[in-house]
């Protein structure tokens, strides 16, 4: 063989080389599917042999099979439904009453002076601490029920909602009013497509929101329902039913997510396409006059293709709805012409208050004041409990260090799984099933079982706020990992730089404004999860506080530590507001 044939053969592709064999690990490890399964099964023997060892703490997967048959269809299933009609009702009320309302926030400038500090108090309040007061008003009955999911999720929507309808883009506005259409013309073709997108982010977090306050109202004040159920089966250690209970919660949750993420595919889809045609339209328009058969990109000929029947059936009954919102933001928008300017802003939201101490003073002047004491009485209590007896003092410090510890520990422990699980697939492919599940279900029915493992007071409580929190910033932070741009970090590869390098130049400042965002909504969940936890399983704290004055009718009492609460939840969004530009000051540059 001459040294040209050796050449040519060393050049040669191995074509007919064995090809090289994966172990089976590494193909297991390499397909998604296998690895999910892979995981579920460890859980399961984890689970198994964990709960045979402790049976009376921790069920098994065994025991809650043998409990789906046992309990499933007599009790569960019954009790479901009779919690899922209360809720229906309630989440109906919320989502038709709470986007008007954010629209009308967003549109009108006299409503949004007078609401908007009250929806944001509301929104960031834990509701439970109003529990007592619902009690007191409604009674142990189904109304009670109702007025606690729709407390629950109705302010989570209206903010979704004002702040989408808000953040329309103003050219279009002023494009609508350059064709001369009317209020409702702009707002059915400008506002509310522009807004959809905020407004089922918003039906998600009061779905979300909703469901605790049903599940949390019937296992404090009820004897029906999923949540009396979760009560009585803790209370019993029968906690194969328990567990029965919870998944069906967390595949209810998972099911109304999926449907939703579908009907908002669905719903919003000829909007983006007619607003894709409206945004092309207005950067031509730059170099070009307008003409007039343009007008159809503000619904002059109707851009959506809603299915005919549907248009045709709502059309007579938002007739007469058109009519009067048209009349109506005509008197609003004139008197709205007289409250222009700060001072008459805070002329308004002053007078609003005196408003409402009056209506409290009369409203106490008119029931007992068992039920609802006066403003003087409540300021005296203040003045009391604050400054002479001092013993509100302790309760406010003991909330304020579960806070701090449950907030640190959620960061702690969120910041770096989100990170892992963001920047290596094996990870997110193990855990983000567990994730995606405990963050649609609503973590107050683990209170009895946490009550079981870890008893009352301070450790239940940090361990309540983490749960609570820790969630929402491994989420964030997952989804900040995934923003970074691929040939950012392709670029850093091809100048070898170490995985160590990458982490620190390029993926964790691109994540940052992700886990600012995360800490922040976390920073809210966790003082709701303090006060959640105190009210529900301790005496100590200003949720305990509240539990104790109610059960010895000290009325006026109650209401110091829920003013305190109030306060500090007005406290902690003013300071979440402020920080996230600081923090992030690049974000807002980009915007």
């Amino acid at each position: 063989m001459t040294t040209v044939q050796v050449a040519d053969r060393a050049m040669t592709p191995l074509t007919n080389a064995p090809p090289v064999r994966k172990s089976v690990l590494k193909r297991v490890l390499t397909h998604d599917m296998s690895v999910r399964t892979l995981s579920v099964v460890v859980v399961l023997l984890l689970w198994q042999l964990i709960g045979s060892r402790y049976p009376y703490s921790m069920s098994s997967p065994w025991a809650v099979a043998r409990a789906v048959k046992q309990f499933l269809f007599p009790e569960v299933l019954p009790a479901a439904l009779q919690s899922l009609e209360v809720f229906s009702v309630a989440f109906a009320i919320c989502v038709v009453v709470g986007i008007p309302i954010g629209l009308a926030m967003a549109r009108i400038k006299i409503i949004r002076i007078a609401l908007e500090p009250y929806v944001t108090m509301f929104y960031s309040l834990p509701m439970l601490a109003l529990f007592p007061l619902m009690i007191l008003a409604f009674g142990i009955n189904t109304p009670l029920r109702v007025a606690a999911c729709v407390l629950f999720g109705i302010f989570g929507i209206i903010t979704n909602t004002f702040i989408g309808a808000s953040r329309v883009d103003v050219t279009l506005h002023d494009v609508g009013r350059s064709f001369v259409a009317s209020g409702w013309k702009r707002l059915t073709t400008i506002i509310f497509p522009g807004s959809l997108d905020y407004i089922f982010a918003g039906i998600r977090v009061g779905f979300g929101h909703a469901l605790i306050g049903a599940v949390v109202i019937e296992m404090e004040a009820s004897m029906v329902g999923v949540g009396s159920l979760l009560q009585r089966y803790a209370q019993n250690l029968q906690l194969g039913a328990f567990f029965v209970v919870v998944l069906l919660l967390g595949a209810f949750s998972i099911g109304f997510s999926i449907l939703l993420r579908q009907f908002q595919l669905w719903a919003t889809k000829p909007w983006q396409r007619s607003h894709r045609s409206a945004n092309s339209y207005l950067r031509s328009s730059v170099t070009r006059a307008a003409r007039p058969g343009d007008a159809r990109l503000l619904g002059a000929s109707r851009p959506v293709r809603w299915p005919r029947t549907l248009v045709v059936a709502l059309r007579p009954a938002l007739r007469p709805v058109r009519s009067a919102f048209g009349h109506g933001y005509r008197v609003i928008a004139a008197v709205a012409q007289v409250f222009t300017g700060r001072v008459m802003a805070w002329f308004v939201r002053i007078a609003i208050v005196i408003a409402i101490i009056g209506a409290w003073q009369f409203g106490s002047s008119r029931v007992s004041r068992a039920v609802l004491p006066s403003p003087h009485a409540v300021l005296s209590a203040v003045y009391n409990l604050t400054f002479q007896t001092h013993a509100i003092i302790h309760p406010l410090l003991t909330s304020l260090a579960l806070f701090g510890t449950g907030f640190g520990l959620s960061l702690a422990v969120g910041f770096p799984i989100g990170l892992a699980m963001g920047r290596y697939r094996l990870v997110e492919l193990t855990l983000n099933p567990y994730v995606s599940f405990f963050y649609g279900l609503p973590i107050v029915v683990f209170v009895p079982i946490m009550v079981i493992w870890l008893g009352f007071g301070f450790n239940f409580g940090v361990a309540f706020v983490v749960v609570s929190a820790v969630f929402v910033m491994i989420i964030n932070t997952m989804q900040g990992v995934h923003s970074v741009d691929p040939e950012l970090i392709a670029t850093g590869r091809s100048f070898c730089a170490s995985e160590r390098k990458i982490l620190r130049t390029i993926v964790l400042p691109s994540t940052i404004p992700f886990v600012i965002a995360g800490a922040r909504m976390a920073f809210s969940v966790s003082w709701i999860g303090v006060i959640v936890s105190e009210v529900l399983s301790s005496e100590t704290g200003l949720g305990g506080q509240i539990t104790n004055f109610s059960t010895q009718f000290l009325m006026a009492d109650m209401y110091v530590p829920i003013l305190f609460i109030i306060a500090i939840s007005v406290t902690i969004v003013g300071i979440s507001n402020r920080l996230l530009p600081r923090l992030t000051p690049w974000a807002n540059d980009s915007r």
